[in-house]
């Protein structure tokens, strides 16, 4: 029952205190309970990209990195001292398979030609064979150093490539990761901010029922 001259509601009086309880329940439980932040939920996600972008991009970064330095090396070797890498590649000469069959070729015409001109055996036929051999020989391995270094151009050609791959690998990667890093920075930004809206709306429902309770403690 009120007290004389009262004109308050006790019904209502009941139901701001049941109200009351109901913001302290749900400030307390949100503060000290199982508040599931979503920027930790997000970022058990996010922290696998660096795993996944190092996983994918480190092989072409390390393979053009080691044929970067693989190609400096020839051509600072090319720069310093060609005539040594001349020589190198001179090193592995074999005569052709068909070089001995031009030279049997050379020498069955010459021997025609000097046995038809009755200088068969004579000092100027075997002259004109050794100069013919030689010739033959030395077009042989000019041919074959022709080749040796065309390969050895098309090896460069290909470790500039890979390099050139690495290069595109490495900054892709780095644009990721970058990309990566923004978001982190992102996230921990709205993630702050949502701590602080949450904080301040909890504590200020457990403060609006700690007011409603000391206005009901007023009018007992």
């Amino acid at each position: 029952m009120n007290e004389p001259g009262s004109t308050g509601n006790p019904g209502s009086g009941i139901g701001n205190f049941a109200q009351a309880g109901s913001n302290i329940g749900s400030g307390l439980w949100s503060v000290f309970g199982n508040y599931q932040d979503p920027g930790q939920a997000a970022q058990k996600y996010m922290g696998q990209i660096p795993g996944y972008l190092n996983q994918a991009y480190q092989p072409w970064m390390q393979g053009g990195q080691n044929q970067f330095q693989q190609a400096g090396n020839q051509y600072s070797q090319l720069m310093n001292d060609p005539g040594a890498m001349m020589a190198k590649f001179g090193s592995g000469y074999q005569q052709s398979p068909g070089y001995k069959w031009q030279v049997d070729q050379a020498l069955g015409a010459a021997n025609r030609s000097a046995a038809a001109g009755g200088m068969a055996g004579s000092p100027e036929e075997q002259q004109n064979i050794a100069g013919t051999v030689n010739n033959l020989a030395n077009q042989d391995y000019y041919n074959y150093l022709n080749n040796v270094t065309g390969l050895y151009g098309q090896g460069l050609q290909g470790a500039n490539y890979q390099s050139g791959l690495g290069y595109q690998a490495g900054n892709e990667y780095g644009q990721n990761m970058a990309q990566y890093l923004m978001g982190q920075a992102n996230l921990g930004y709205a993630n702050a901010q949502n701590q602080n809206q949450h904080s301040a709306g909890e504590w200020s429902g457990i403060g609006a029922g700690l007011g409603a309770i000391g206005g009901l403690a007023a009018m007992l």
